[in-house]
Order: C-alpha cells, then structure tokens, then sequence
C-alpha cells in the first residue's frame, strides 16, 4: 500500500530504544512491539505512557497488516488495534487508514462488524446528562438514538492509534443507533465533554475485501473457536465451552453454580442442582430460518406480581455465520428473537411503531435473573434486575430492556412449538400450551372478516335477486268494496272478470280501516281452462289493541299460470255502532317467499358470527393477562 500519508516517522522507543514507526501521518499513539510501551508522538518527539498489556485473546480473524478495500472509499490498512472493556465482557477496535489519508474504525463484538468514520463533533450535552433511550441531534447527520452510556477500560492496544490514551483509563462512550443498521459512538475520552463523534453501519466482513490469503473463511472462523473441555470447581461436572474466547460466563448445568470464565472460572455462586432444566440440552444444534445454531446458553428470569413470580425461560443461540440470537419460552410458547435498532422503534401512547406497523403495549415489570446455565459473552449474575416492556402486533413481539446503562430493543416471532421440535431434532412432544401467549397468531380474525366478506357478498346477491323478482311480479287486481250499512249486514257473492296469473307464487290481501268491527272473505281463485279451484279465506278485525288485524294475506304456492277469476264471499257482524266504509282486496302474482330469503340471509351471517365470537374470546384470552387491560 502506497501513499505520502503512510510516509512515516520512525524514531527510538523512549523506554527501551527499539524503532517505532509512525506510519500513518495523524497517527498520535504507537505502542513498541518490543516493550509494548505506549509511546506517544509529540512533535518529533516521543513519550511513553506507560506499558500496555498484552492483547487478550479472541476470536478475531483480522489483524494488523492486512489490506482492504470497501466499494465507497477503496483500499486501507489495518494499523492499530485498541481493546476494551466495559464490565461485561473485552471487544476489539481496529484503525483503518484509508489510501486517501483518512481513518476509520472497525468495531468488533459479539460476532458483528461496525465500520465508523469521524464527524465535525456538534454542541453536544455532557456524559454525565445522557440516558439510554433519549433522542441527540446531530445537524445534518439526523436525529439518533442513545443505546447505551457507559465507561470502558483501555486494557490492551497494538499498532498505532489516531488519539493518546494512558493505559488502563476509563474512557467515557455513548454508543448510539440510527435507522437500517447505522451506529455510532460519541467518544468523551476521559472527561465530561465529547471529543470525537463517529458515524457509520453494521457490515458484513465480506464486504471489507479482505484477501483469502490473509483472512480464513468462515468455516475456518468457526474452527477458530473450537470445544474447550473442562470441569466445574463445585461439583466436578464436565464443561464444555464452545467459544472459549468470547464466553464471560458460564453456568454448570450439572449443579447450576456460576462460574466467571476469564479468572480461571472462580465460583461467582455455588449450588447444589439446577432448579429448572432447559427443555433443549445445550450443545443441541437445529437449522432456523436456514442458519444452524447451537444452543449454547440458558437464563431463568421471572417478574413478580403482588406476590407471585411468572418464570420464563431464555435459550441463547450461536452461530458462526449470524452471531448470537435467543430462544424464549413461557408456558409451552416459543418465540425467536433477534436485536433491532433503537432508533427504528417510534413511541407513541401505549404504542411503538416499528417498520410502518404499531404494536400495542401488553406488559411491563422487573425482570429478575433467576438461574444461568451454559455460556454467555456477557457478565451476567444471578439476581441482575432490569425494566422491560413488551409490545404486540402477533405473531411479533417488540420489547424493550433497560438497565441504568443500556437499553436494548428486540423483535420476537412466535415459533410453532412442533416446528421448533423438528428443527432441534427433539424426541417426543413439546411441553404442553397452556394459556395464550401475547404474540400467538390466530387466524380466527382473519377468517371471520373474510367469512363476513363472503356472507355480505352473498346477501348482496341474495337482496339483488329478490329485487329482481320483485320487479317481475305485478298486481293483477285491486279493488274496493262497500260496506253494508244496513242493520242486519249482508252482501252478496262477488265473482271477478278473468286475469293472467305467471309462474311464482300469488299473494291475496285484505285491508280496511277497522274499529271495534271485523270482516271475514270465504272465497275461490278458479282456473278458467281446467276449473281447478283453490280456497282463499281472509280476515280482519279490531276489537283489542293487542289483537288487530286490519291487513292480512294469504299466499298461495304452486298456482299453475293461466287466467283465473277471484270469486268472494264476504261476511259482516250483523250490528257495528260505526262499520267502515269499505274494504280493499288486491292479488299479486310471482311474489317471492320473504321469510324464506331473511332466513336464508340469516344463515349467511351464522359462521362469520361463530368465528368473531371465537376471535373475540381468544383475544379476550390473550389480554386477559396484559396489566394495559
């Protein structure tokens, strides 16, 4: 690699006299490869700061020397190496410089790659005044996120370095996340003032164009971090740790004791057996989602609730390709779950918003860590606290914890218990469902809109048809009559002229306007052609105000088409203090069955109906256990 900003200095190490050289033209700090003492650049002088300790060993396959190239800003080195830790576990920095005279980070954690880049530091408050979760303004870069606040020591460094740093000092960070995996870091150093801002994304390590020749392949990366078998100081059991380099802690699955990985695995708490046992053995491997994990690690948490603690389990997963992800079981439910940026994750009242969909809030408390079994690659403790809250859109879950130091924000996806069994390779069944689970689907809700769709439509062409009909049918007589007046009320046979009954069935109807009096019709609807007769007999009265009838009708079915007369008879009381003045007859031909249609209708809507209420109880279910209800 090339360039007048790799032209570098090289002078005597202050402490034992061996060269250093200062490769890159900004470049402040370098430590001596052959005292590691921390020799800093003033001028064309040199200083040390002290010794640096020796870097810790991780599973990092980079190192310094190594070239190359990303698709925006071309080749760089790798010149430095910085490592730190913050109390709950050691993460590697590489300085990067770029062939163009700039530097970069490359942040390497927990299996993930951040490459950053410097920014003009805008007005910004103290360390001491941020919190995980506030928002901070960085002008034209955009709003972004707070993640996490805390203090990391400098405990090993190699190479040279863009900035001095004294060996084994607390240096103050705020990590901070920005939409579609951006990240940055706002650097204090030492003190209460930001020093550096640093603003880039979450990348892949194949697109930092490393040669194969310098850097092994994936499958030799997870070689790296080979089985490392040993026994647990309390009980003897055997320990088998799979990632050696980056594990923390790890806690017996024999005894349940908690061990600290990095002091020689000194006792933290010592048990006597495990309270709960992981319904995966760890070490079991299965294939989610395409990837293979390994069940590597195991935590019993439990929030309690006036008086009585709700247990549920979290599997933490492994792989060499995708880093780390968990498993998290409640009740015979299973859910996948995998980190997401704070800075996606929209609040609104008793809602999030997270990829243009809203999730309602279920459930906050205290988790409480109960039991740790297995590795994990951070510093966990049994009886570590921390706020959480959960929100549902099923079958996604997005919850949020937070500690006085950090906040992190997840997305879980419910996973059918069966399916997971099979992917795990499990013998026998699952455990058991019990309850509903916050984020279980159910397609109740769905196939009860879409049963309503289908009843609507149907009721639509139902209601469409008997307008239809409707239309066709016609009155083919209508006709009043007098009332006798006369004391003794008679009157005599009345016999129709012909009219042309269709297909269908036929409606006769008698009306008046009735008061304290009744009228009865016996009568005949004959066939001209044939002489077939049917009985047609008809009546009305008023004589309580719960029993009138001053319109009734008689519909005749399976009446053959052709011309027919309507032969009455009528009758009346014999005395009435105020008779009406007449009474009206009409006929209508091919009228449709009404009650046959609203009963069909009524037939239509039954299952959507079954479903909504079967919807509406899993639902009342579910929320049930939410403390929102």
């Amino acid at each position: 690699m090339s360039g007048a900003s790799l032209a570098g200095y090289e002078a005597p190490c202050p402490s034992c006299g061996s060269p250093v050289t200062f490769r890159l033209g900004d470049s402040v700090m370098a430590v001596c490869p052959a005292c590691s003492s921390a020799v800093v650049r003033q001028g064309v002088d040199l200083a040390t700061l002290g010794e640096v300790a020796q870097l810790i060993p991780t599973p990092s396959l980079l190192s310094i020397g190594i070239e190359g190239r990303t698709k925006e800003e071309g080749r760089f080195q790798v010149v430095g190496r910085l490592q730190l830790d913050h109390g709950a576990g050691t993460w590697d920095e590489w300085h990067l410089a770029f062939e163009d005279g700039h530097h970069a980070w490359l942040s390497e954690s927990q299996g993930k790659f951040h490459l950053v880049h410097g920014i003009d530091v805008p007005p910004l408050a103290s360390f001491s005044e941020h919190d995980p979760g506030e928002t901070v303004d960085l002008g034209s870069h955009g709003t972004w996120v707070i993640a996490e606040v805390r203090q990391a020591r400098f405990m090993a460094a190699a190479g040279e370095l863009p900035s001095a740093v004294e060996p084994g000092a607390l240096l103050n960070y705020a990590d901070i996340q920005g939409p579609k995996n951006t990240f940055g870091t706002l650097d204090y150093g030492t003190g209460e003032s930001c020093e550096a801002v640093y603003l880039g994304r979450e990348i892949a390590l194949s697109e930092l164009g490393f040669s194969k020749v310098d850097l092994p392949d994936q499958d030799e990366r997870a070689t790296a971090a080979a089985a490392k078998t040993l026994t647990c100081p309390q009980c003897g059991g055997p320990l088998e740790i799979t990632l050696p380099d980056e594990t923390q802690r790890v806690g017996c699955p024999w005894c349940g004791s908690l061990l600290d990985a990095k002091k020689d695995f000194e006792i933290l708490s010592a048990r006597e057996r495990v309270a709960i046992k992981p319904h995966i053995p760890l070490g079991t491997k299965g294939r989610l989602r395409g990837v293979e994990w390994a069940a590597i690690g195991h935590i019993v948490k439990y929030v309690e609730v006036y008086g009585t603690r709700y247990y549920w389990q979290e599997y933490l997963l492994h792989s060499a390709q995708e880093g780390f992800r968990w498993l998290t079981y409640q009740n015979g439910h299973w859910s996948f779950v995998e980190p997401i940026s704070a800075a996606e994750v929209g609040d609104a009242y008793r809602k999030v918003h997270f990829r243009g969909e809203s999730y309602k809030r279920f459930q906050s408390g205290e988790a409480i860590v109960s039991q740790v079994l297995g590795e994990l690659y951070w510093q966990v403790s049994v009886g570590d606290t921390s706020s959480t809250a959960d929100y549902i859109r099923p079958p996604y879950m997005v919850s949020a914890e937070r500690t006085a130091q950090e906040i992190n924000w997840s997305l879980g996806t419910y996973v059918d218990a069966e399916t997971l069994w099979s992917a795990f390779g499990m013998e026998g069944s699952p455990p058991m469902q019990q309850g509903i689970a916050p984020h279980q689907p159910t397609d109740l809700g769905v196939r009860a809109k879409s049963a309503a769709k289908s009843a609507l439509l149907a009721t639509v062409l139902l209601l469409a048809f008997q307008f239809f009909v409707s239309a066709r049918s016609g009155q083919v007589f209508d006709r009043s009559f007098p009332v006798p007046q006369a004391q003794t009320a008679e009157a005599g046979t009345y016999r129709s002229d012909p009219f042309e009954l269709r297909r269908g069935r036929t409606k006769i109807t008698l009306n008046s306007n009735l008061k304290d009096y009744w009228i009865r019709l016996s009568g005949l609807l004959i066939h001209q052609e044939s002489g077939d007769r049917r009985a047609v007999n008809l009546m009305v009265h008023d004589y309580h105000p719960h029993s009138k009838r001053t319109r009734v009708s008689a519909v005749l079915a399976g009446v053959p088409p052709g011309d027919y007369v309507l032969q009455l008879t009528p009758d009346f009381p014999e005395q009435a203090p105020s008779p009406p003045r007449d009474y009206r007859v009409s006929v209508r031909t091919g009228v449709t069955n009404g009650g046959r249609a609203v009963f069909l209708g009524f037939l239509l809507w039954v299952w959507p109906f079954i479903l909504s209420v079967r919807n509406s109880s899993f639902e009342s279910r579910r929320w049930a256990e939410s403390d929102e209800g």
